[in-house]
């Protein structure tokens, strides 16, 4: 007999070459999705800084609207003049920073907040929401639009009413209600 290992690859070449191959599919691999890390990264930064400097100027002029005097209109505010303002971001910003202080303020301010809201054109990008096929944008705009009391749009809620997600429906039904009181129940 014969007592020699048998190795059952008889070509070495070949399995290293096979093992190379392995490893600079890896390496290839790795290098990619650390490109793509950094790619994603560099997105989500560049994003914050926008809304952080959206975000001010939003303020600005918001509070020039509300705090203003009451003969200031939304043509002399002079923001939504510009470019930037038909942009995804800054309306979902914009909305944001009304709906925050909608909730902080009672009376003629929360009055001038919902003239902004529609004045401003803001109330489309939250129609546009209730058209959307995710469920999930339809819930937020929904929100919105109850929320700054736009009563031309309750049509729009009543027909999500016959959503076939849940969230959407109690979203409707919660807007119905404060939109005109238990009268919708």
């Amino acid at each position: 007999m014969n007592n020699e290992l048998k190795i059952p690859f008889d070509n070495f070449d070949h399995l290293a070459k096979v093992l190379t191959l392995f490893v600079i599919l890896f390496f290839t691999i790795a290098l990619i999705l650390y490109v793509i890390t950094l790619f994603k990264r560099h997105l989500k930064i560049r994003n914050e800084a926008l809304k952080s400097s959206y975000q001010e100027i939003v303020d600005k002029a918001i509070f020039a609207y509300l705090f203003g005097g009451k003969d200031i209109e939304i043509k002399d505010v002079n923001i939504f003049n510009f470019n930037f303002t038909n942009n995804f971001l800054f309306q979902k910003v914009a909305i944001k920073a009304i709906v925050s202080l909608h909730y902080c303020y009672s009376g003629e301010y929360q009055e001038k907040l919902q003239s902004f809201y529609v004045q401003s054109k803001l109330v489309n990008y939250s129609l546009r929401k209730l058209d959307a096929k995710s469920w999930y944008k339809k819930a937020e705009g929904i929100r919105d639009i109850s929320t700054l009391k736009y009563q031309p749009a309750l049509d729009k809620i009543k027909l999500c009413l016959l959503h076939n997600h849940e969230l959407v429906q109690s979203e409707a039904l919660i807007a119905l209600v404060k939109m005109n009181g238990i009268t919708e129940l």
